[in-house]
């Protein structure tokens, strides 16, 4: 009286018209009422001995003899387990049971299903082993096993699956090393792997695989060389370059290297890569610089350099000129301070150009100056510039972490501009003199207030500094008095600071005029002179000859 047995169900002639023709039919009914509650768990399927098997909830049935080909129950809230009966289904071709939430393990027995194209189990909760036995599906094509909790390695047997064209395989627990003997698998085109726990090496051939995700396990082709990859700056202003330099060792030689992407010489020193751009309104950017070095036998491996990107530095202040001379100028500048540091930065660069060019003309730039934290100064710091010729100039600076960033002036603050220019000879030269006088005076330059006067006449030579020469109506004048009458004088402006090697020098001559007949020429020579003598000394004494005459040397 208890419940008729499955065989009697299924052989009713409900679930399986003509019983007796279709046998095999009937041993599948058999297989999936028996296998129901077990996969179903919690969830609900309605396969029933009470309504034909081609009505079946997932279930295809086709051929001749009918067979059940086909199992498609995706994101049917299945909650029990994948039994092993359903390898008994030996003419199943597709297996679908994506999406649900099927626990426990996967069934060798699924190794049994000697017509199985397509096995679909992903988006579970399976765990455990992959079986070895699923390489036995000789005519499996298709494999999706991703997003499970399964464990352990990949079965080398898998390689045997000469069909296959897509293996999935990520967001797993799987470990180990890849099995080289899924290079073996000639028709795979889709082999996705990330997220899992693999070791060693990708196995030679995988990366020719045209659809994979093999960048994602961070790990290098197996034979190839090692390669590190350094980047000289941890802190890039944005839009500069970082100096990149690597070491490559082992694998085959000779080797193909690519830096961010660029083919670079791999036995060069190193290459310069573009650091980056801030997003608007950020104070930092992380920067990642990765290359990819592949040696002869195609094995590849990956190594990364990181960095930060930062915002060029702000410009100088208080740029000015503080003096001009014939091969260069000095210019004067406030040291720029780093946000919340105390120390100045230490890096310096200028460029400059024609005070009459276009504002799109391009400008010099110099080498950057490098002053040593320990010597800079609270004040002003300064800098020497040697322009290429003479000429006014406009001049700007800029503060620089690293002289690499020379390279790249347009990603820098500069400062604003500033006139400056080289000394030049004394122009306009004019000289007036009377008997004993004569004012030289010549037109002031806008880069230089330093210039030195001399005067030589036949007993006399005198000379006017800087602080003796004055400066009215844009002229410089120099004055001499108590000079001979009716005298030639040859005359030297210097414009410089001094250093004869960079000073220029003009000269000219002028003439005194004839005395006034009332003129009584002034004494010259020392006056009353007089010594006085100890057993090994002799000390000179005597008076001027006139009100500011000129100091008179003593040889002894």
């Amino acid at each position: 009286g208890g419940p008729r047995p499955l065989l009697d169900q299924c052989a009713i002639g409900t679930a399986v018209p003509d019983p007796a023709a279709n046998a095999a039919l009937v041993g599948d009914c058999v297989t999936l009422l028996g296998l129901r509650d077990a996969l179903r768990g919690r969830g609900t399927l309605d396969w029933s001995a009470g309504t034909a098997l081609t009505t079946w909830e997932g279930v295809t049935v086709s051929g001749t003899p009918p067979r059940v080909t086909a199992i498609v129950l995706a994101t049917r809230g299945l909650t029990g387990r994948i039994p092993p009966a359903l390898g008994d289904l030996d003419a199943l071709q597709r297996l679908d049971l994506t999406w649900n939430k099927l626990g426990g393990s996967i069934p060798a027995a699924l190794g049994q299903l000697s017509e199985l194209t397509s096995l679909a189990l992903y988006r579970n909760s399976l765990s455990g082993p992959i079986p070895a036995e699923l390489g036995q599906l000789s005519k499996l094509e298709g494999l999706s096993l991703s997003q499970n909790f399964l464990s352990g390695p990949i079965p080398a047997a898998l390689g045997d699956l000469s069909r296959l064209r897509g293996l999935y395989l990520y967001h797993n627990r799987l470990s180990g090393p890849i099995p080289p003997a899924l290079a073996r698998i000639g028709a795979l085109d889709a082999l996705f792997l990330a997220e899992n726990r693999f070791s060693d090496c990708v196995p030679p051939g995988l990366r020719a695989v045209a659809n994979h995700d093999l960048e994602r396990l961070g790990l290098p082709d197996c034979g190839a060389p090692m390669l590190t990859l350094t980047a000289e700056r941890s802190e890039c202003t944005a839009a500069t370059r970082n100096p990149v330099s690597w070491t490559i060792s082992g694998g085959t030689a000779p080797y193909t290297l690519t830096v961010a992407g660029e083919a670079v010489d791999a036995a060069a020193d190193g290459v310069t890569v573009t650091c980056g751009s801030l997003p608007e309104g950020a104070s930092t950017a992380p920067g990642t610089i990765t290359a990819v070095v592949t040696g002869a036998n195609g094995a590849r491996a990956t190594a990364s350099a990181s960095y930060t990107i930062v915002p060029p530095l702000p410009a100088p202040t208080g740029l000015g000129l503080a003096a001009a001379v014939r091969y260069q100028v000095t210019l004067v500048w406030d040291a720029v301070d780093g946000a919340g540091s105390q120390s100045p930065f230490d890096q310096y660069l200028f460029r400059y150009r024609d005070a009459d060019a276009e504002a799109t003309a391009p400008y010099e730039l110099t080498e950057p100056l490098r002053y040593p934290v320990a010597r800079v100064r609270p004040g002003p710091l300064d800098a020497l510039l040697r322009p290429t010729t003479t000429g006014d100039y406009l001049g700007m600076a800029a503060a620089i972490r690293h002289p690499i960033e020379r390279e790249t002036p347009g990603a820098l603050n500069w400062s604003a501009p500033v006139p400056l220019g080289i000394a030049r000879a004394a122009q306009n030269i004019v000289v007036q003199a009377t008997h004993d006088t004569m004012t030289v005076s010549w037109d002031a330059q806008p880069y230089t207030q330093t210039a030195y006067v001399e005067l030589w006449g036949p007993e006399v030579y005198l000379l006017r500094s800087p602080w003796e020469i004055t400066t009215a109506a844009g002229r410089r004048h120099a004055h001499f008095r108590h000079l001979t009458p009716e005298t030639e004088y040859e005359i030297q402006i210097q414009t410089g600071d001094g250093v004869e090697e960079d000073s220029i020098y003009t000269e000219t001559t002028a003439r005194t005029t004839a005395a006034p007949a009332d003129w009584e020429p002034l004494l010259r020579g020392p006056q009353n002179l007089r010594a006085t003598a100890t057993h090994d000394s002799i000390t000179l004494y005597w008076d001027s000859p006139f009100p500011e005459a000129p100091p008179i040397g003593s040889w002894g």
